[in-house]
């Protein structure tokens, strides 16, 4: 039921996320270790190699935890729209006037959009707990060893 798409280290994550979503079982294995042969040199790039790792978590993150993801994004939204709009609201109560009318104009924008965040996190959310469920059952579909 694993339809890896990544390449690299990327997929270290991605069978890693697969294997606790569907709460398969799992153990470790010991390996030997050496060292690296003298006048070898690392293709490892810390700073490259980590991005993209962690831009694999956070998509991983997205597509297995929808709600969550745009739950977050979404609040962040509705918070931003709150912290715009205090200094309107203020103002319309000592004056009756909207003396910003283009902040105002962006906060609602910002609602609206952490509103949608919200709602597609729902169906997102939906849609990925009927996709974990088809992976189990294909999982279960494969005789034992």
């Amino acid at each position: 039921s694993f339809t890896g798409s990544a390449s690299g280290f990327e997929i270290e994550i991605e069978i890693t996320i697969h294997a606790l979503t569907l709460e398969l079982p799992a153990s470790e294995i010991d390996t030997v270790y050496r060292s690296r042969p003298t006048g070898s040199v690392s293709k490892l790039h810390t700073y490259r190699d980590g991005l993209r790792i962690l831009r694999a978590i956070v998509t991983l993150f997205r597509e297995e935890r929808p709600l969550t993801y745009f739950g977050i994004l979404g609040s962040g939204l509705i918070l931003a729209a709150l912290i715009l709009i205090y200094p309107v609201v203020i103002s319309y109560l000592e004056t009756g006037l909207v003396l910003r009318f283009p902040t105002a104009i962006l906060a609602t924008g910002l609602v609206l959009s952490g509103l949608f965040s919200f709602a597609s996190g729902f169906i997102l959310d939906a849609v990925t707990r009927g996709r974990r469920e088809n992976k189990k059952l294909a999982y279960l579909a494969v005789p034992a060893i």
